[in-house]
């Protein structure tokens, strides 16, 4: 929708509103789209948000760990943030894949509207390993974090979506120079 002018004359983008009143797009302190409703708000409203994590884990040695999201469930899941915060400032992957990886140990999985339903995803979907691991899967991204700074792997508003009855992995892969803590979150919903 045109027609909307900002303070210095130059134009704004804008849409109608559910109501029919014209509206611009607001941004952040950062410039970055701000969004207010919407998909993710009603989706935590009706409990179906859930996160999912390793917890503070500690690695006794020099060691690829990894945390893996599986679904071959009957719901839709859309990732919206993975965080990580690793003790090394090697290279870290994230990749994706088409079977259950059973890491070992069950990542802690809650709904988001505290007391809500319990996830789709059964016990054994989501797990990692704090021992070593062969990356595998294809390569989706990669990157440095630094030492002890939480990082949000996820950037920019980016999803994605593992869809229903299909048999999607998602891994990340942390590569730790030596012993150290690291942990991993992944957040979605379930529609």
């Amino acid at each position: 929708m045109s027609g909307f002018t900002n303070n210095d004359g130059s134009g704004l983008v804008g849409a109608l509103n559910p109501q029919g009143i014209g509206q611009a797009l607001r941004v952040d302190a950062g410039g970055n789209l701000l969004v207010t409703g919407g998909t993710l708000q009603n989706a935590l409203l009706n409990g179906k948000s859930f996160s999912a994590t390793t917890g503070k884990q500690t690695a006794s040695s020099a060691a690829i760990v990894a945390c893996s999201l599986y679904n071959n469930t009957s719901a839709n899941i859309l990732l919206y943030s993975i965080t990580c915060l690793s003790g090394s400032t090697r290279t870290h992957q994230l990749t994706r894949g088409s079977s259950n990886l059973s890491l070992g140990s069950n990542a802690l999985v809650s709904n988001a509207s505290l007391g809500g339903n319990s996830s789709l995803l059964p016990a054994g979907n989501v797990t990692y390993a704090n021992s070593n691991q062969t990356i595998s899967g294809t390569a989706l991204d990669a990157f440095s974090a630094p030492i002890g700074q939480l990082i949000e792997v996820l950037g920019n508003g980016s999803l994605l979506l593992l869809p229903a009855s299909a048999s999607n992995s998602l891994t990340l892969y942390l590569d730790l120079a030596a012993t150290g803590d690291w942990k991993i979150t992944y957040r979605w919903l379930e529609i």
